[in-house]
């Protein structure tokens, strides 16, 4: 039990990512002990929802109806928010710091700061040509601005790199989009690495996709390693090279840690390689007690085999909640509950 005497309990989450947008709603102020305070620091005073942004981005959405407002959310909970990023953490202080300059003083913090994408700052030229889809949330604007890059330059050539759910989901999106915008002679790849399309799922299955992407002019080059990208082509590691239209290409590359996940490290915060918070079955880090993070940032596994749970946003809307519980009861000196995630999720 936490021994507040007469201060508050303070409660702080970093990051308003899917995962905490969920504990926010359990932490209403009608819910929670009167003697607890809630903060949410996020940078942005809207959060994304990750299973819209591929139809946002086609235009079946608005990327007004894409949002979750964090301000009114935090209003209606009577939870402070910061706008600003944390920086630093002192934990043996439970101090943080915020680019603002700002310090926060916590009872309990939790993070839930996401991902970047896997090799938009180390492929060489990726940097400079590619169009991350990590943040979710910078994803359409970036997009959007590509097109108008792309209008006008007669037939697009677009490359999608990544044969998961999301780099098929965009590769498809696109296609259809982009011919509609800008001629049915738009031609769309999509590059998988070694595992191929769906690495992991059945080979039936994967026979049939690739037979369905093919049916819509999607042409898959699979097996491939990308070395390199230059103004208008990828570069294979064999010296191949795909063209793509300048602004047409996409890393669906899979995450990486937030640039925030190497100062916890420094500070002592357990991680796993290349960077996730180390957590357990209550979401609660594994070297500190008063910690916790959820969705992207953390390595969550399945209670049977270990495994990691895939970074998916699925997964972070059901550990919300949990974060929360365990919060509750971490302050309260009741029993954790740990948190067992869905084995699977539907992929369309």
């Amino acid at each position: 039990m936490v021994d507040t005497g007469a201060a508050a309990v303070v409660v702080l989450l970093v990051g308003g990512g899917h995962a905490h947008v969920q504990t926010i709603r359990s932490l209403h102020w009608k819910i929670r002990p009167r003697r607890m305070r809630v903060i949410l620091v996020d940078p942005q005073d809207e959060a994304s929802y990750s299973g819209m942004v591929p139809g946002c981005v086609g235009g079946q959405y608005s990327a007004a109806e894409t949002r979750i407002a964090l301000r009114p959310l935090c209003q209606w909970a009577q939870v402070e928010f910061v706008h600003s990023t944390v920086i630093d953490i002192d934990p043996k202080g439970r101090t943080v710091k915020c680019a603002d300059g700002t310090q926060l003083s916590f009872t309990v913090v939790s993070f839930d700061i996401g991902s970047g994408t896997r090799g938009s700052v180390t492929l060489p030229g990726a940097s400079e040509y590619a169009i991350p889809t990590r943040p979710i949330s910078e994803l359409v604007a970036r997009v959007r601005a590509a097109e108008h890059v792309l209008h006008g330059g007669g037939p697009v050539a677009g490359v999608v790199v990544g044969g998961g759910a999301a780099g098929i989901e965009l590769a498809v999106t696109l296609a259809y989009r982009w011919r509609d915008l800008f001629g049915e002679e738009t031609v769309m790849t999509l590059i998988t690495g070694a595992g191929g399309l769906m690495p992991g799922v059945e080979a039936p299955i994967r026979a049939q996709l690739q037979d369905w992407l093919e049916r819509r002019r999607i042409r898959v080059c699979e097996g491939t390693q990308v070395e390199r990208i230059e103004k208008s082509s990828v570069i294979y590691s064999d010296g191949r090279r795909i063209s793509f239209s300048p602004g047409g290409l996409l890393l669906a590359t899979g995450a990486e840690p937030h640039p925030l996940a190497a100062v916890l490290k420094e500070r002592g915060i357990r991680m796993v390689p290349p960077g996730w918070i180390d957590v357990g079955p209550t979401l609660q880090s594994s070297s500190h007690s008063f910690v916790f993070a959820a969705g992207d940032c953390a390595r969550v596994r399945f209670s049977d085999s270990g495994a990691p749970v895939p970074k998916a946003g699925v997964h972070a809307v059901r550990e919300g909640p949990c974060v929360c519980q365990n919060i509750l009861a971490y302050v309260a000196g009741t029993n954790l509950v740990p948190h067992e995630p869905q084995r699977d999720f539907l992929k369309v």
